[in-house]
């Protein structure tokens, strides 16, 4: 089961401030009636983009969103609940920043889904031009201080969750973490994630063979990148502290392949998509990728001669039967002249 948005329409909202740490609870606004339809859907969209996960069986979110959509609690009186739950969370976690609080029901297709979206308020200068009687122009600034403004990086934390009678999906968008979800919004949702880190690893891996071998017969790679991606995708998850970020994929592609396009980055995205993974934000899974195989061979002669994957990949080497040919270049540590 996944959510897709067939023409999603929100039919309920609500918004409450939370972050303020001089309050024990969210600042409760009055209920609203639906507006800036398009804006906010197009918000919720972008959840879609985020981590696939699972509640937890005894989720409390989870129980609260289903007693709304079964007509056992109103949908406002949730709201400030889950707001009050919210505001609890990242002020006793030290991570309070001041912000809106917004919950959605969205009639989708026939189907009923929830969006819970976390803003931080944003200071933005408004600016318009005013012109007098005498005819002269002047410009007028306003500060304003409690704003969420469009793009997707202002919208912080989201949800977006789908219920069916035996089972729930949740997508989570968290752009606090770089490694996916905070453990505080992971705890406030119930949630866990629904592939641990050895298994989006090894469905990554999967991603970029497929990636490698329709790019090449689509033209946009050179054939000699067999002979190196697979040891510059183990160098480039192997680094320190790297972490796969699904918003810079062109930076992936270069570090495995060498080079980047739009061509490379759409079809890389579709193997992402296909292996389900396309929204995922993670750190790699190190023993899921191990260090390219290391060779040993002996000639007739007695020489022992190691190599590893990566010379095999340098197009150096070659094997036709029991004969080996290896191209080598190399500097004399001494000149041969010189010797008595």
């Amino acid at each position: 089961m996944d959510i897709i948005l067939n023409h999603p329409v929100i039919t309920k909202m609500a918004m409450h401030v939370v972050g303020d740490s001089a309050n024990d609870e969210a600042r409760h606004l009055p209920a609203t009636e639906v507006v800036h339809q398009g804006f906010f859907i197009d918000r919720i969209t972008e959840t879609l983009k985020g981590c696939k996960c699972s509640f937890t069986e005894l989720s409390s979110f989870r129980m609260g969103l289903k007693q709304v959509r079964e007509g056992e609690l109103d949908f406002y009186e949730m709201s400030k609940l889950l707001a009050n739950s919210f505001h609890r969370a990242i002020t006793g976690n030290g991570a309070a920043v001041p912000g809106a609080f917004l919950l959605f029901e969205i009639e989708n297709s026939g189907e009923v889904i929830y969006s819970v979206i976390k803003y931080e308020h944003d200071d933005v200068v408004h600016y318009k031009q005013e012109i007098n009687d005498a005819g002269e122009s002047k410009l007028i600034f306003t500060l304003l201080a409690t704003t969420f403004v469009k793009k997707p990086q202002a919208m912080q934390k989201s949800a977006l969750i789908k219920f069916t009678d035996d089972e729930s999906i949740i997508h989570v968008v968290d752009r606090s973490e770089r490694k996916g979800i905070t453990k505080y919004f992971s705890l406030y949702l119930d949630v866990v994630r629904e592939y641990n880190e050895a298994e989006v690893t090894s469905r990554f891996v999967n991603s970029v063979l497929n990636f490698v071998d329709r790019a090449i017969k689509a033209g946009f790679l050179s054939r000699d990148v067999r002979k190196t991606y697979r040891s510059r995708m183990y160098d480039y998850t192997h680094r320190e502290n790297v972490v796969f970020d699904p918003e810079d994929i062109a930076t992936v592609i270069t570090a495995i392949v060498g080079e980047s396009n739009d061509n490379l980055v759409s079809i890389f995205e579709s193997e992402l998509k296909k292996n389900k993974i396309e929204g995922e934000r993670f750190e790699f899974d190190k023993a899921t990728i191990p260090r390219p195989a290391k060779l040993r061979t002996r000639t007739v002669d007695g020489i022992e001669i190691n190599f590893s994957q990566s010379h095999i990949e340098s197009g150096k080497y070659e094997k036709v039967g029991n004969i080996i040919k290896i191209d080598i270049t190399t500097g004399l540590e001494e000149d041969a002249n010189q010797l008595g």
